[in-house]
């Protein structure tokens, strides 16, 4: 019997260390109170409500969940498919990252920061505009892991190389901002 998305795939990751959450069908945003919350703040019960009222919600990670190492888990995520090769280059070829309908998200690790982390990654152009390329999303930000349905293509996210539950964390690449 299939239990739906989060009810199959959520127990595994919250076994394995992260901090999945609930995301609502057709969308790419947790809206259950506190989501951003470490699991270890949130409300005794929570998991079992969200088992609960939720089985058929995609999955997505609280980023910023600290690893064995003391790193937080963050992603890379570019928005622009010409850039995409360039992140992989430069971070050496990552193990683990996920599409959706355009660009990546690459996981990473980012050690000696705390709290909030966002920066984002815009390029100038010669009109004085700027192009958006992407952002480092980490703690206060979610990513959308498949079997996600994505909202405007109803196909699911993908891995690409390991999914994150068949790689080491030791082996996601170290930035630094």
């Amino acid at each position: 019997m299939n239990k739906g998305i989060f009810a199959e795939h959520a127990p595994s990751y919250l076994n394995a260390g992260y901090e999945p959450r609930p995301i609502k069908p057709k969308d790419k945003a947790c809206k259950s109170k506190g989501w951003n919350k470490p699991n270890s703040e949130l409300p005794a019960g929570t998991w079992e409500r969200w088992l609960e009222k939720c089985p058929d919600y995609g999955v997505g990670l609280r980023l910023g969940t600290i690893l064995v190492d003391g790193s937080q888990l963050c992603v890379l995520d570019i928005d622009d498919d010409r850039y995409v090769k360039a992140a992989q280059f430069l971070l050496g070829n990552p193990p683990c990252g996920r599409i959706g309908s355009k660009g990546i998200a690459y996981f990473v690790r980012l050690r000696g920061v705390l709290g909030t982390v966002r920066k984002t990654f815009d390029v100038p152009l010669e009109n004085g505009k700027t192009l958006h390329v992407g952002e480092l999303l980490g703690a206060g930000s979610l990513v959308v892991i498949p079997p996600t349905i994505h909202p405007s293509t109803n196909r699911p996210y993908s891995w690409i190389g390991k999914p994150l539950l068949e790689v080491d964390p030791h082996d996601l690449p170290i930035v630094e901002v």
